[in-house]
Order: C-alpha cells, then structure tokens, then sequence
C-alpha cells in the first residue's frame, strides 16, 4: 500500500465527487476497490492507491494529479455502464434476510430515501428495524423495495442501450431508421431520426443514480436544426440509405487471426519504432450487424543493446539529430543495437497483463490493419529497451 505525496506542481482535484458518489450510494469504501484495480494498470501509477488518499481525493482536496486523473476516467466509465457498481440485490422474504442484503449495499439512510418511507416510518424506527425485531409495516416495506429494484433494472437495460445507442449512432444511423420505416412508417422514422441526431448535442453524461433511477442521462444543447430533420431524411431516404447494414447473422463461431502491425509513435520516434504480433478475435455483434474484435498483444520487437548481440544478429544504429547549444548547431548521435522479439506474456511489464491489454484498448490498433494512432499508453506498459536485470533498465550506448 502506498499513499503518494503531493507535487506542488503536479496537483489537481476531481470535482465530480457528487456524481461518481451517486451510483456507490453515497459509500466512498465502495469506490476504493474499483478505484485501487484501476490504479494497479494506470501507466502514470502502477500500483495501489491507500484508501486514506483516495478519501482525500473523493473529498474535493488537491491530490496528484494522476490520482485525480484515475477518478475522472472512473466516473466516465461508471457513467457509461453503471450496472456492475450498482445493480440492485434481490429482495427477499424476511427482514432477517433483508437486512443482510440491504446494508452491503447501502447505508440505512439511503434506503429509507430511497424507498421512500417516511409516510411509514420515522427514520430512527426505521434504523432499529433495520437492526432488530420483525414491524407489522415490514409487507409494505417489501413491497416498495421489489418496486423499486424492478424500476432500477429497467432503468438499466435503458441506460445501456442509450449508451450503445450514443457510440454507434453514426455507423447505425440507416439501419436503425430504416428499419423503423420499413415497420412503422414514416412519422415514426422522423421520431427516430430526431432522436438518434439529438446525441449529437450531448453537453454532459450524468451517473447513475439508484435512488431515482429515472434520473436524465445526459444534458442536452438546444440543437438550432431541429427543423431540418425532415428534409434530411427525405434526402437520406432518396439516397437509398447508403450505409443501411441488412441483418445477415454469421456463424457463431470465432476466427482468430495473427497479424503484423507496424507503428511508429510521432511523440517517441526516437524511442520507438517497432513491430508487434497480434491475435485478433472476430465474432458476430448482432447490435451493429458486423464483426466485433478483440485484440491482444503476444510479442513485440524490441531495440537491445549492441553489447549483448550474439553471433548471427545484426546490429543496427539509430541515428537522432541534436541541438548543441553552446555551439549553435546541429549533430547526429548514432546508438547500435540489435532487434530481438519478446513474447509480451513472460515480460515483466509494470501493471501485468492488464495492464498491457488497456495499453491495447488505447492505442486503438483498427480493424483493417492500418497504421494505429499510438498514445504513450503503450510506452509506459512496455519499454522499447530489453530489461536485462529486474529494477534495470539499459539504454543503448
């Protein structure tokens, strides 16, 4: 466990305490092991965050700026799919069972709020149910919490097709129209196609909020075109929809395929200029009607100092052009070295494997093999220079 100190010139503060705390119920304990996992493969971090920290940072006050940085990206990725956070439990029979249940998820002050009990109950009976004793208004108090978690799943399966419906609303944007044309009509086609355009002006992703799970999404803009829609449409529509996907499942099976990806990062080009094998998984995505992929790193062709060639490797230099200041002027510095593949697997990248795969997931390698945008993400999680010896990393001389 490590608790970090604070740079004076690297801190910030995460300010959407109250957000990310609505879908934990108010709990910050519940943040900790979510946000501790995130920490342990965060390229800036590597390792766990004390829960007195992220207390501190949860709270509003200044921390490192990474820690600050972690919490936003958590806040994103509960706001997208809050459901692993919060899914309500089963409610059962007795109140013995219930309390169990209730209180591993949330505090009896969010329950009595939640389920709105105060026509009932005051709140200081409710806490003593909630720890002894069987009250005659337990069936009505049952009968709102199996309420209120029906309210809460449906609630659910909305935001989450919302949140799909929101990232691929311009590669489904003629399907899913149409669709509806060909089924209901064209003022129903005009309702989708307004509502499909409206994520468009998304000013804002709220979290989730079990409490009023009937909470909006998103804040929209007022969008200044609403009135062009129809004419849109009709154009749409005599253009034939042309990116319209027919509904043509493929074979529920797997197709892995290993591919070569060359890639060069404009940010560490002296640094990194490499290779990396890749197996990539197809598998049909009902949703957009096409392959959905994964990918995972298995090796990558690293820079190894000239030194530790063995016969039959080929050692090569890099050349990088300096600017000597005393002197006003430019010169090259030449670094051999030899090429050598590693599988990813046995290396000891700092955050493990997952590490390595978020790596992945940022660099966004594309699905048709093309040149990948490369952020640092991958630098961070595997270092171009072999390390030899644990602790050390070698430069090439």
């Amino acid at each position: 466990m490590t608790t970090f100190r604070e740079r004076q010139d690297e801190t910030d503060f995460f300010w959407e305490q109250d957000e990310l705390l609505r879908t934990y119920r108010g709990v910050v304990k519940k943040i900790v092991p979510r946000a501790q996992h995130m920490a342990r493969k965060h390229p800036r971090l590597q390792k766990e965050i004390s829960e007195s920290t992220l207390r501190k940072a949860i709270s509003g006050d200044h921390v490192w700026e990474p820690i600050a940085q972690l919490l936003a990206e958590l806040r994103r990725e509960v706001a997208r799919d809050p459901r692993p956070a919060c899914e309500p439990p089963e409610i059962p029979e007795t109140i013995d069972a219930f309390r169990k249940v209730a209180l591993e998820y949330a505090p009896n002050t969010w329950w009595y709020r939640a389920l709105a009990l105060d026509d009932l109950c005051k709140p200081s009976s409710f806490q003593t149910w909630m720890s002894r004793g069987e009250p005659k208004e337990w069936p009505a108090v049952r009968e709102r919490a199996v309420a209120w978690r029906l309210r809460v799943m449906s609630a659910l399966d909305r935001w989450e097709r919302c949140a799909r419906e929101q990232f691929d609303r311009f590669e489904m944007l003629d399907t899913w129209v149409k669709d509806v044309l060909d089924a209901r009509g064209e003022v129903a086609a005009l309702q989708e196609f307004k509502r499909l355009r409206d994520y468009e002006t998304i000013s804002y992703h709220m979290c989730f909020d079990p409490a009023n799970p009937e909470r909006p999404q998103f804040e929209f803009r007022h969008r200044k075109d609403e009135s062009e829609d129809a004419a849109a449409l009709k154009k749409l529509a005599d253009a034939g929809f042309p990116r319209y996907r027919a509904d043509d499942p493929k074979p529920e099976t797997c197709e892995v395929v290993r591919t070569f990806q060359n890639f060069v990062s404009d940010d560490f080009r002296w640094e990194w200029s490499s290779q990396v094998i890749v197996e990539r998984t197809l598998r049909w995505d009902a949703w957009t009607r096409g392959m959905a992929r994964t990918d995972r790193l298995l090796k990558v062709r690293v820079k190894v100092p000239s030194s530790l060639a063995v016969e039959g490797e080929t050692i090569e230099q890099d050349r990088r052009r300096v600017w000597i200041e005393r002197k006003a002027e430019w010169y090259y510095e030449f670094s051999p070295y030899v090429w050598r593949w590693r599988d990813v697997d046995e290396h000891d990248i700092p955050g493990g494997a997952d590490a390595r795969d978020e790596a992945m997931r940022r660099a966004g390698l594309d699905a048709e093999g093309r040149e990948p945008v490369i952020d640092g993400y991958l630098l961070d999680c595997i270092p171009p220079i072999e390390k030899i010896e644990p602790g050390r990393v070698y430069t090439v001389e």
